[in-house]
């Protein structure tokens, strides 16, 4: 990655389906099976997904989208299960590294450069989607649906004035706000750490960015840093230290990576 961690989610692209995938003959149609990563509880995704693939179909009327949708761990539970059988889905939604590594790894997944090269379609991305370096395969095993930047601190104004606080500007006055918040019944940072990715990818990746330096990630690289070097540790101390100071509270670990947002909308946590 560049300077900005991101995370990049990506579906394979459903207009080169016909032509990737043999997928298997039913009614007439070919019947191609899609594992669709889809949050039911998010504003439109349900209504966007059927729009996405209902077109598909009407553009394409000799194919049939056999959609199974998951979130979450289930869905990556069962993405793991199907590639463990040697049946995986002939379109599935995956990351470029992290919990799609074996798929990349184990070369499991379809290079699309030839099928780009043929549309002309990369002119349509941004330059760092066609980069097939930022894939973990090293070849473009999918085309992103989008980038996304994770490190974003949001603070709930009605909150804090609630109690006669503004925003800290340090983290001593953060720690400062704890008792305040907790007194009137309020959570001080708010932070849905069910799943392990959240807080890798939300705020660690911040934190040891902060100690470590911008080019840290590149050093690990390069082998001139190591995990076990003094900022890195200090990183994993800071964030112990947020559990242990009340800034983030333990029952995080308990929030679900869906519930967080209404959490903070319903006032819960400034």
């Amino acid at each position: 990655m560049k300077k900005l961690k991101v995370a990049m989610m990506v579906l394979a692209v459903l207009m080169v389906a016909s032509l990737l995938f043999t997928g298997c003959q039913r009614d007439d149609r070919l019947v191609l099976r899609v594992l669709y990563y889809l949050d039911a509880a998010a504003p439109n995704a349900v209504a966007d997904a059927n729009l996405w693939f209902g077109e598909f179909e009407r553009q394409n009327p000799g194919v049939r989208i056999d959609r199974e949708n998951l979130f979450d761990d289930p869905f990556h539970d069962k993405l793991r299960t199907y590639a463990a059988a040697g049946d995986l889905p002939d379109v599935m939604y995956v990351w470029p590294s992290g919990r799609s590594d074996y798929l990349h790894d184990q070369r499991l997944l379809k290079d699309l450069t030839p099928f780009i090269n043929r549309d002309n379609i990369s002119h349509l991305f941004i330059p760092i989607t066609m980069d097939p370096s930022q894939q973990q395969s090293g070849y473009m095993a999918m085309i992103p649906q989008g980038i996304t930047t994770t490190h974003v601190f949001y603070t709930n104004m009605e909150v804090l004035n609630a109690v006669g606080l503004q925003p800290a500007r340090t983290y001593a006055e953060l720690v400062a706000q704890v008792p305040v918040l907790r007194a009137a019944g309020y959570e001080t940072v708010l932070i849905p750490a069910e799943s392990g990715w959240v807080m890798q990818s939300c705020l660690f990746s911040m934190v040891i960015g902060r100690f470590g330096g911008a080019d840290w990630h590149e050093r690990i690289h390069a082998g001139r840093s190591r995990f076990t070097d003094p900022e890195f540790v200090a990183a994993f101390d800071f964030v112990r230290r947020m559990y242990a100071d009340g800034v983030i509270s333990r029952a995080a670990l308990g929030v679900s990576y869906g519930d967080g947002p209404g959490m903070f909308a319903n006032k819960q946590g400034a």
